[in-house]
């Protein structure tokens, strides 16, 4: 018996990447029991699969609530591993990666691979207090992983840079559904979610709302070009934490006509299809999902040079451990901007906006690009590792 371990299956990318996995898995006629460490639902269950929820929790508590929790999880983990034999768990996420490796260190007795979708130091290097305790959990429990997995060229070098352990080490991409978002690009969008102007043209980013996210930054540059381009509004998809003071950076740059929260959506294709350029401006990503997903819908991309993911996806060709801090870049598949910098950010949307030519150009392109991350093949490399255990190494 193999399985899937998350922290939930709330909104978010890693939610969404480790449930077209176990899907697929299923498809090809695989048999994976999906844990969660928490009841806490946004994303469909898959037809056919099983899910096991370690406790009742909605995910609502308090960062210190959750270290403590760490060790009640393991032992229920550790109890369910033994009571349905389970031999391999992969774990997607920093929680679900420590309770993973601290049942097994509790005797559980299965094997472990540790999913990794950050740069670790880009997260926890100035985190202060978490982040110390999250680096110091990650020094201790990685070591005892039978696999580690991470999601891009930086990550890889991230984490060999700082921390050289002795475990094997895989790249793997998220995969991509791209006949699955063609199929619900086509779906009807309501009066009630959004109605879309045939006049206006849209700018359109979707994210968690979380400070790694600078979502204010996206704002403060679309206040810039709403002043040059006044039929052009902002829409930002998703939930969370800033959603509160998102709202008051856009009431008090008078923008409450020209950027729209919609909140959390379950189909976001049907909105990408419609707009005319998508914006990432996060300060740290792993392999952002929403990027290749946005340039799948033939979107031009703007994204800033984080660490790590949009670097290899726009210009693969150059050093991914390089970042820029005062230019703008105009990659091979869209255009990279220094992180936190609203004008740089802006000045890179009015280029797009007015040059036609370029849009076009980097909308096909894009296309192009994502394409190279097809389904079929990234599950491949999930099959090679969890069903047949196969790292690489002999």
């Amino acid at each position: 018996m193999k399985a899937i371990l998350i922290n939930s299956l709330a909104d978010g990318g890693a939610e969404k990447v480790a449930l077209t996995v176990i899907e697929e898995l299923a498809r090809r006629g695989h048999q994976i029991k999906l844990i969660c460490l928490e009841k806490n639902q946004f994303h469909d269950i898959p037809k056919g699969v099983q899910v096991i929820y370690l406790s009742n929790s909605k995910g609502e508590v308090n960062g210190v609530r959750k270290l403590f929790q760490l060790f009640l999880l393991a032992v229920k983990l550790a109890v369910l591993v033994k009571k349905i034999k389970i031999k391999v768990i992969q774990s997607h996420l920093f929680r679900a990666n420590y309770v993973n490796i601290l049942s097994k260190l509790m005797g559980a007795g299965h094997k472990s691979q540790l999913i990794n979708t950050v740069s670790i130091t880009a997260k926890y290097a100035d985190s202060g207090i978490a982040g110390r305790i999250n680096l110091k959990l990650i020094r201790h429990l990685y070591p005892h992983a039978d696999c580690l997995v991470v999601k891009s060229k930086g990550i890889f070098h991230d984490i060999n840079n700082r921390f050289r352990f002795n475990v094997p080490t895989i790249i793997i991409t998220n995969p991509l559904k791209i006949t699955y978002i063609e199929c619900q690009q086509k779906e009807l969008l309501f009066k009630h979610e959004f109605k879309f102007q045939q006049n206006r043209q849209y700018i359109i980013s979707m994210a968690r709302m979380h400070p790694h996210k600078c979502l204010d930054v996206l704002i403060n540059a679309f206040s810039i070009v709403s002043m040059q381009f006044e039929k052009t509004d902002l829409i930002i998809i998703g939930d969370g934490q800033e959603k509160n003071r998102l709202k008051d950076i856009i009431d008090n740059c008078n923008l409450g006509n020209r950027v729209f929260l919609p909140g959390r959506v379950k189909n976001p294709y049907k909105y990408l299809i419609q707009s005319s350029l998508f914006i990432l401006p996060s300060s740290t990503e792993g392999f952002p999902n929403s990027l290749v997903e946005a340039m799948s819908c033939k979107l031009p991309v703007i994204s800033t040079d984080c660490m790590s993911g949009p670097r290899e996806i726009l210009a693969p060709e150059t050093d991914v451990s390089i970042q820029i801090n005062n230019h703008i870049e105009y990659a091979p598949y869209g255009v990279l901007v220094p992180v936190k910098n609203h004008i740089l950010l802006a000045e890179a949307m009015k280029k797009i906006l007015a040059d036609k030519d370029l849009s076009k150009q980097y909308a096909e392109k894009g296309y192009e690009r994502a394409c190279m991350f097809s389904l079929d093949k990234i599950i491949d490399q999930y099959e090679k590792i969890l069903i047949h255990e196969d790292y690489g190494r002999k």
